[in-house]
C-alpha cells in the first residue's frame, strides 16, 4: 500500500512538473531586448572597430538564446538573453574606452612624429656638410617627403575621426623615420670614421 501511494506522489510530481513546464510562456521581452542591443551594438560604428570580439560573444549569446527558445527552454532563452544584453551593452562600453584610448595614442604618435621629422631634416642637412659621406641624399630627401605625406595622411584620418587608421599611419610612419635616421647616423659615423 506505501509502495503505491509513493508511486501516485511521484506520478502525480512529475504531471505537474511536465505541465507548469509546458505552461511556461516564452521570454519575449527579453529576446526582443536582447535582439535590439546586439542591433545596437553592431549599427554603432565604433563597436564592429573598438571592440570586436565583445561584439562576436554577444552575437554568439544571442544565437545561444535563440536555439535555446527554438527548443523551447524559455528558462535558459531567458538567461542567455539577459546575459546577451550585458554583453552587447559592454561591447559598447568598451568600444567607448578603447576609442578614446586609440585617439590619445594616435595623437600622442602624431605629435612625435612631427617632432621627429623636424630632427630628421636637421640631421639629413647636417649630413650634406659631411665630408666623404656616402648617403644618397636624393634617396633620403625622397623618403622624407613621403613620410611627410604619410604624417599628413594620418592627421587627415585622424581630424575625420579615424583614429585607429590615423594610428597605424603614423606608427608605419614613425617606423619608416626610425629607418631613415638610421641611415642617415651610419652613414655620418662611416664618414668620420674615415677621417
Amino acid at each position: 500500500m506505501k509502495k503505491i501511494k509513493w508511486l501516485s506522489i511521484i506520478i502525480i510530481s512529475l504531471t505537474l512538473i511536465l505541465a507548469l513546464g509546458s505552461c511556461a510562456k516564452p521570454p519575449t521581452a527579453e529576446a526582443d531586448a536582447a535582439r535590439a542591443a546586439v542591433a545596437a551594438a553592431e549599427s554603432n560604428p565604433d563597436v564592429p572597430m573598438y571592440a570586436a570580439n565583445t561584439l562576436a560573444r554577444a552575437k554568439d549569446s544571442l544565437s545561444r538564446m535563440q536555439n535555446e527558445l527554438d527548443a523551447k527552454k524559455y528558462e535558459s532563452a531567458k538567461t542567455l538573453a539577459l546575459e546577451t544584453v550585458k554583453i552587447a551593452d559592454e561591447a559598447a562600453a568598451e568600444a567607448k574606452t578603447a576609442k578614446e584610448r586609440v585617439k590619445a595614442s594616435a595623437s600622442s604618435v602624431f605629435d612625435s612624429l612631427k617632432k621627429n621629422i623636424a630632427e630628421t631634416e636637421k640631421a639629413l642637412a647636417a649630413a650634406g656638410k659631411t665630408r666623404g659621406i656616402k648617403l644618397d641624399f636624393t634617396a633620403a630627401s625622397a623618403e622624407l617627403a613621403a613620410i611627410k605625406k604619410a604624417m599628413d595622411a594620418a592627421g587627415s584620418d585622424f581630424n575625420s575621426g579615424a583614429f585607429k587608421t590615423s594610428l597605424e599611419k603614423g606608427e608605419s610612419a614613425q617606423s619608416r623615420l626610425t629607418a631613415l635616421n638610421r641611415l642617415i647616423s651610419d652613414a655620418v659615423r662611416d664618414a668620420s670614421k674615415k677621417k
